[in-house]
């Protein structure tokens, strides 16, 4: 680091010297605004390298009035401090000036890296900033190394107690060709593009979905990331029962993902074994099921009689009797019926009747007998019975008081001829 602090100490010097020997000698030393701060010009009117003085831009207490930007001799580096930000020095005083300089001897990047452009050193020492200033490097897209990607360069800051780089969270805009991070204290920094050689890893199978009919699509994904630095490609291969269904090629930048899907049918039903580079699984194929059964066809009309009614039973001579059934169509169809009324057995009438699928109708006949007796009908055969009662002959009273009249008479005249002959 003999380097850095050789160029802090001679900008120093040379602020307190040019002050100095103005404010003694009167010699041309003065304070020049440049790029948003104040830069001491020396005798001759040449600029002190790498300082930029904050007089008139902060207050006592060490917020800025202004934006202030303050840029490298070469511009490919610059500092970005907005107004308000509190810029203090390792005191805890307001920051009076800050120091860029380009260190000659830098210390060495990381293992598989490689230093893009300049390495710049910010001073003075202990200055810290609230909240954090940008800091904003111009690099050179023909300096990084091939198979890196712009997107991956990181500004490094050096951590001198640990001896070591570390990396900062930055923004590159390969349009500009600049990379920005954010600083809240000074040392060392620089642009850093590192060159470990692509590694790849596969993860998150994922197969979707995992139970289909024969000869649906199963879609099977996997997550392939490049966990190295430059730009490589990798072969992503499919086996499905240990046979090779496919492969893809995929080409991905230093840090990068992409996910890789794979689609695929099976003909038979079964259990199907999946591996993509290691990551396994299964997916189940059914057999379609068996197709309904085609609708039965409608059932021909078909008729039945039930519920056989006499009424009355026993009537007169000539008197009328009500027979009727409930007649229904158990098919589907619609259909026709002869309905027969059979009185022991000589059929007496017939209705037709014609009736929808499932519908029933009561079917009535009339009869009437002029002979006393028992008859026996029979509808389709359910059967029955009616009596016909003979008919009653009247009594003749006059008859019947003539001929007891009669017999009185006679068992007087007996009585009166045994009394004579007794007397």
């Amino acid at each position: 680091m003999k380097n850095k602090n050789y160029s802090k100490m001679v900008a120093i010097f040379a602020l307190v010297l040019a002050m100095a020997v103005s404010s003694l000698f009167a010699l041309p030393a003065t304070l020049c605004y440049a790029d948003g701060g104040y830069a001491v010009v020396g005798v001759g009117g040449e600029p002190v390298s790498g300082l930029t003085l904050l007089a008139g831009k902060i207050d006592a207490s060490g917020v800025l009035t202004k934006d202030v930007t303050v840029k490298s001799d070469d511009r490919l580096c610059r500092l970005t401090l907005n107004k308000d930000t509190t810029a203090l020095n390792k005191k805890g005083k307001r920051l009076s000036g800050v120091v860029m300089t380009e260190m000659e001897d830098p210390p060495a990047p990381p293992e598989d890296s490689n230093v893009i452009g300049l390495t710049y050193d910010l001073g003075p020492d202990g200055a810290t900033f609230d909240p954090a200033i940008t800091l904003t490097f111009t690099y050179d897209p023909d300096a990084i190394p091939e198979g890196v990607a712009e997107q991956n360069l990181v500004i490094a800051l050096w951590d001198e107690a640990a001896g070591e780089w570390v990396n900062l969270v930055s923004t590159v805009d390969p349009a500009t060709g600049t990379i920005s991070a954010s600083i809240s204290h000074f040392t060392t920094f620089t642009v850093i593009a590192y060159t470990g050689p692509a590694a790849f890893t596969v993860g998150a199978l994922a197969i979707s979905p995992m139970e289909v009919d024969v000869g649906e699509t199963v879609t099977i994904g996997a997550e392939v990331a490049n966990t190295g630095d430059l730009t490589g490609s990798y072969e992503v291969t499919l086996t499905i029962d240990d046979e090779v269904e496919a492969t893809k090629d995929v080409t991905l930048a230093g840090g990068a993902s992409q996910e890789v899907t794979f689609t695929t049918s099976r003909d038979k039903a079964g259990t199907y074994a999946v591996n993509v580079d290691g990551l396994s699984g299964t997916f189940t194929v059914v057999a379609p099921p068996a197709p309904p059964a085609p609708p039965p066809p409608p059932a021909p009309a078909a008729f039945t009689a039930s519920a056989l009614t006499i009424s009355p039973t026993e009537v007169d001579v000539g008197a009328t009797v009500t027979i009727s059934i409930q007649v229904a169509n158990t098919g589907d169809v619609t259909g026709s019926y002869e309905v027969t009324l059979k009185v022991d057995n000589v059929v007496v009438a017939t209705k037709d009747v014609t009736l929808a699928g499932g519908a029933s109708q009561k079917v009535t006949f009339t009869t009437a007998k002029d002979m006393a007796g028992t008859y026996t009908v029979n509808v389709d055969g359910l059967s029955g019975t009616f009596a016909v009662k003979p008919p009653i002959t009247p009594i003749n009273w006059w008859l019947i008081g003539g001929i007891i009249a009669a017999c009185v008479i006679i068992g007087v005249i007996v009585w009166q001829v045994v009394r004579l002959r007794r007397a």
